[in-house]
């Protein structure tokens, strides 16, 4: 919990590199962790990605975590993510 928090916060204060270098290790177990903390670590981690200039590692982190989950509601949050990333590129067939 504590480095999804820390890489949520890098990438509020503008910090996108630091803030993937806060989910390294927490994502090579990321399937230890329940469900809503997976997704955010995933949101974090293709936010940071994205935000580096890394839009496909971005989409392929949440292709990743949306593998593992069952729930509904991370499942959503992490595909509107996916949809948005790629609208800002202009993706919009994709996208929907």
């Amino acid at each position: 919990l504590e480095q999804v928090s820390r890489a949520e916060s890098l990438l509020a204060a503008g910090q996108p590199a630091a803030a993937f270098d806060a989910t390294r290790e927490t994502w090579l177990v990321r399937e230890a962790l329940d469900e809503p903390l997976r997704a955010r670590l995933a949101a974090a981690r293709a936010r940071a990605q994205d935000a580096s200039g890394r839009p496909e590692d971005a989409l392929a982190s949440l292709r990743a975590a949306l593998g593992g989950l069952q729930s509904a509601e991370p499942r959503r949050a992490l595909h509107l993510l996916a949809g948005e990333l790629l609208e800002a590129r202009g993706r919009y067939e994709q996208a929907a």
